[in-house]
């Protein structure tokens, strides 16, 4: 089983702001090489969200090589490769945007989303991301370092290949019907489901808020992760209001609702004000959708970082 495993963190909203870069090369299901960068980003901004997803700041990264003084390093890693990512609509897009930025060729490669991949595998959790997986089959690490990272996903993506019996990555995405994306010089498409995913739409009661709420764009980018799914926001996020929210999820193409349901898809976690909790240790919406991911409905409970990370921020600037 070879592959290499990547994961960006990016400065700001724009897909262009790649800071880090963390490789993973797997090569007969081992781990035999790793590598990272620091990237000063383009441009050169720190946006709250990204700050406090990833920590860095401007002293940090003020001195470091662009992404095309390291490109010819990276480059190896990528070409005629099968490149894995965890959430890869966000990575690839940082990828082939900063490529875009800087007038250089997309390698040739194909790649596969563990996230995508994680969810046809792993059952009961209360959601698919990295440090959820990663702690369900014992991965300990420093989430939203990009090594750390993408050492993870390397790891997550062997041990799926091994439990359905596959013995590579070709074989496992044939095996969970995962059709890869590809990177051809100036094109690329995505990975995704080969049967699609079902939509599971849910209907909202008299909740003038999110009725109000429709999207303002023409065209959804159907890869997204929200993309017909219906999403429930719990407590204040630390850097949006909960109308603003509630655009980029109807921007995305996603269904709002105030309740949790057996078809609601996400629980997106902000801060909580414990005086109305009422001894509780969490919101009823939290308690009740822990319920329904142990009656294993598929609900996915996700942080605000997460959240973040998600929707790449770019909805946000």
């Amino acid at each position: 089983m070879d592959f290499v495993a990547i994961d960006f963190e990016t400065a700001n909203s724009k897909r262009t702001s790649a800071c880090s870069l963390g490789i993973i090369l797997v090569k007969n299901s081992q781990i035999v090489e790793k590598k990272s960068w620091l990237i000063y980003p383009q441009p050169f901004e720190f946006d709250y969200f990204n700050v406090l997803v990833n920590g860095f700041s401007e002293k940090q990264l003020q001195d470091k090589p662009r992404f095309c003084d390291c490109w010819e390093e990276i480059q190896p890693y990528l070409e005629n490769q099968t490149i894995v990512a965890h959430n890869a609509s966000f990575d690839i897009s940082v990828l082939l945007n900063t490529l875009n930025y800087y007038d250089i060729r997309y390698p040739r490669s194909k790649y596969l989303c563990s996230y995508k991949a994680s969810r046809m595998v792993f059952s009961n959790l209360l959601n698919y991301s990295l440090d959820t997986i990663a702690n369900s089959i014992g991965i300990s690490f420093n989430h939203h370092d990009a090594l750390e990272d993408a050492e993870a996903t390397a790891k997550i993506l062997i041990h799926m290949v091994n439990s359905t019996g596959c013995t590579c990555v070709d074989d496992f995405a044939k095996h969970i019907d995962l059709k890869f994306g590809t990177i051809s010089d100036s094109y690329y498409s995505t990975c995704q489901h080969i049967k699609g995913e079902p939509a599971r739409l849910t209907k909202s009661k008299s909740v003038p808020l999110s009725k109000r709420i429709t999207a303002v764009v023409n065209e959804f980018d159907n890869s997204n992760e929200f993309y017909q799914k219906t999403v429930v926001f719990t407590g204040a996020l630390g850097g949006l209001s909960r109308a603003n929210a509630y655009q980029i999820i109807a921007n995305l193409g996603g269904q709002l609702a105030e309740r949790i349901t057996r078809k609601t898809d996400f629980l997106i976690l902000g801060q909580q004000d414990y005086r109305l909790l009422k001894g509780q240790t969490s919101s009823s919406k939290t308690r009740k959708a822990i319920e329904y991911a142990n009656a294993g409905t598929g609900i996915q409970i996700i942080s605000e970082a997460d959240f973040y990370k998600m929707i790449g921020d770019e909805n946000c600037g």
